[in-house]
């Protein structure tokens, strides 16, 4: 399926930049309430190992966050996250509606602290575990991304 670049619109002073990101919404739920689901907007990402999802929506999903698997994920730069491992369904829907849409269950991270707010746009983080590891990507900057399922 194409996925067209998200135009993402950030402030840099009292200035407004706007960017092309691959920046994708793929619907959650929860399968042991799989009437519940959201579609947060995050940012494709080869370099995470993992799927990593703001805790704000683990919870309206009806996580119980703190009873999942327990990690500390560390990023660029050093950085840690604290947050908790949960099995998940992802939804990804083509927004053209011409193909048919790619389910898939797998981990993703809910991180215990909310988001930065400095991108409040993006709510997730979608890594090798959760995202990559089911699907075929292709980047074509910056007209479209590709997502084929494996």
């Amino acid at each position: 399926m194409i996925i067209p670049y998200s135009e993402i619109e950030t402030y840099v002073g009292f200035k407004i930049i706007r960017r092309l990101l691959p920046w994708i919404a793929v619907t959650l739920c929860n399968p042991k309430n799989p009437s519940i689901s959201v579609s947060p907007l995050g940012l494709i990402d080869s370099g995470s190992d993992v799927t990593m999802v703001d805790r704000e929506i683990g919870t309206y999903l009806d996580y119980k966050i703190e009873s999942g698997r327990r990690d500390i994920i560390s990023g660029v730069g050093g950085g840690k996250t604290d947050g908790y491992f949960h099995e998940a369904g992802f939804i990804i829907y083509d927004p053209r509606r011409k193909e048919k849409p790619i389910k898939y269950l797998d981990d993703v991270f809910f991180a215990k602290e909310p988001f930065p707010k400095t991108n409040p746009q993006q709510t997730a983080i979608f890594g090798t575990l959760g995202f990559f590891k089911h699907t075929i990507v292709t980047f074509s900057f910056p007209e479209h991304i590709e997502v084929c399922a494996k």
